[in-house]
């Protein structure tokens, strides 16, 4: 999410109005009780509780609230600013007393600007575009914000990211005492005890006397046993290399022994070749039996691929015999249809085009409106409607407007100053399609979901595509490649959204797999496309008959030459 900072240049005074709500901290950092001010005069007016500085603005885009931090105002959104238990409390309070615009105060040390700079990195960050990376210092503002304002799932996420950084001990001891991480504390500490470097005079004023104190008695103990380990290593190094002299005298007693079998075993073999050469003259006979059987197998061979050729022949002559069919038919259709030419070139137009007329109350209803009353889908304190056919999605501008063809949409309706609201019109998967990519679009680096199932994925890569959403499309796309669809399924897919990469994987198992096509596959794929099916198969079969009988030659010839 880019932001932009722009300083305000007027007014140079700001009044509280009733509708902020102001938080105290303590030097310490814990947050005093909430307190609602007294209702005071209208914002801008002059009067008490003045300020002389004209706050600094951070625009986070599109935002439907200020939250402002010390002379910092950031406008941001309300629907991430309820997921921190104590803001949400001063919402709802701010709520209540309302009489101006939605903004809430709070006042922390001199880094809790940066702090909240920091955070707001990690809150906008999503599984579609991230950052997906965050340095350390960026991580622990966000846990020291997510700890103090009750966010569990934003301080476990920075704590586990902060768990696989590079930190030395000290640092890892001074999260520890500051955000309450034991075993941070713990590991830190043992680390410390046993690394051969001695303390140093820093790390020894970090960690105090008495903490100081306790790791000193700890590293003499781990000297000690270290000494003790040492010895005990000595030891057994003298007694392995004793084993390996007894064992070298075992190997030489060992060798000695079977040299004594060689010569033993040589007398035998000069017997055996004795016999051997009154073996030949049987095994020449056995030799000629042998070059019989082959013959008579190679001729066996040969009627079996005729016959295969002559079943593949069949097949080509019945898919011509198909595909004709398929042409006459579509002929007919083409002849019946040639009446109505210019209806479906109207109907095509609506359909190309995929956006209807931004709606508005004054305008009068167009010839696609549904008389029902159309279905409200609320995502949650959202500034912008968007009407998919008759369905109706309560959704947030900022994350529309990362579609090229809706942010032209809504640009178009923010010139004519209409209701913030846009309409489009799909076929009737349409409302399902968006329902499912909103499931993708609100999913964060924090809370997830992590995984999505596969047509949410589909109907996420059919609206990225649609509306010109490229990183959305991307993304859908990698999660897809480890669904397990079948062939035919991913060549539906690849001509709907144009994945030449996926329609040649699966041409390929098509024609790699053993099983032949069924008829369901064929009227999937179409004549043209079996038709070159089969023309493929048929090679393969080709050229994995001639490899086999090479291979036949070649043992043939290898046992020849081992006679």
């Amino acid at each position: 999410m880019a932001s932009s900072i722009s300083p305000l240049s007027t007014p140079v005074s700001v009044n509280i109005p009733p509708s902020v709500i102001s938080e105290i901290e303590r030097t310490q950092g814990k947050p005093e009780e909430l307190k609602m001010p007294d209702p005071v005069a209208p914002f801008g007016s002059g009067g008490l509780n003045t300020v002389s500085d004209a706050p600094t603005v951070i625009d986070l885009g599109d935002g439907d609230i200020e939250l402002k931090v010390n002379n910092t105002v950031f406008k941001t959104h309300k629907h991430l600013l309820n997921d921190f238990g104590r803001l949400r409390e001063m919402i709802k309070g701010m709520e209540r007393y309302n009489t101006g615009t939605p903004c809430i105060s709070i006042y922390r040390d001199e880094r809790g600007v940066e702090d909240f700079k920091n955070m707001f990195k990690i809150l906008y960050a999503t599984l579609v575009k991230g950052p997906f990376e965050f340095e350390v210092p960026i991580l622990i503002s966000s846990l020291r914000i997510a700890t103090a304002y009750e966010f569990p799932e934003l301080r476990k996420f920075s704590i586990d990211r902060l768990g696989s950084a590079s930190l030395c001990a000290i640092q890892r001891i001074q999260l520890a005492r500051e955000f309450d991480l034991t075993a941070w504390d713990e590991s830190a500490f043992l680390e410390l005890a046993t690394r051969e470097e001695p303390i140093t005079k820093e790390e020894a004023r970090e960690l105090g006397v008495e903490r100081f104190e306790e790791l000193a008695k700890a590293r003499e103990d781990e000297k000690r046993k270290k000494g003790a380990e040492e010895e005990r290593l000595r030891r057994e190094e003298e007694e392995r290399k004793k084993r390996e002299e007894e064992e070298a005298q075992r190997q030489r007693e060992e060798e000695e022994r079977k040299k004594r079998e060689e010569e033993e075993a040589q007398r035998q073999r000069e017997e055996e070749e004795r016999k051997k050469k009154e073996e030949e003259e049987a095994q020449r006979q056995r030799e000629e039996e042998e070059r019989k059987k082959r013959e008579e197998e190679e001729a066996q061979r040969q009627r079996e691929e005729e016959e295969r050729k002559k079943q593949e022949e069949e097949q080509r002559q019945e898919a011509e015999k198909a595909k004709e069919a398929e042409k006459a038919k579509e002929a007919e259709k083409a002849q019946e249809a040639g009446k109505g030419k210019e209806a479906e070139k109207a109907h095509a137009l609506l359909y190309q085009n995929m956006v209807g007329p931004v709606s508005s109350p004054s305008l009068a209803v167009d010839p696609f409106t549904l008389s029902d009353v159309p279905t409200v889908i609320d995502l949650g304190d959202g500034d912008i409607e968007l009407k998919v056919n008759g369905t109706i999605f309560k959704t947030h501008k900022h994350l529309l407007n990362d579609f090229g063809r809706l942010k032209e949409m809504i640009q178009g309706m923010d010139r004519y100053g209409d209701t913030p609201c846009v309409s489009i019109y799909r076929d009737e998967r349409g409302a399902e399609d968006f329902k499912n990519m909103f499931k993708v679009l609100y999913a964060s680096v924090i809370k997830g979901p992590f995984e999505f199932d596969a047509p949410t994925l589909v109907s996420s890569l059919r609206i990225a595509t649609a509306y010109d959403y490229p990183q959305l499309r991307e993304f859908s796309m990698n999660r897809l490649e480890s669904v397990n669809f079948s062939a035919i399924q991913r060549i539906i897919l690849a001509r709907e959204f144009g994945l030449s990469d996926w329609d040649k994987s699966a041409f390929q198992e098509l024609v790699t797999r053993p099983e032949p096509l069924v008829k369901e596959e064929v009227r999937e794929i179409g004549i043209d496309r079996f038709e070159e099916v089969v023309r493929a198969r048929e090679e393969m079969q080709r050229k994995k008959g001639a490899v086999e009988e090479k291979v036949r030659k070649d043992e043939e010839e290898r046992k020849r030459r081992e006679e």
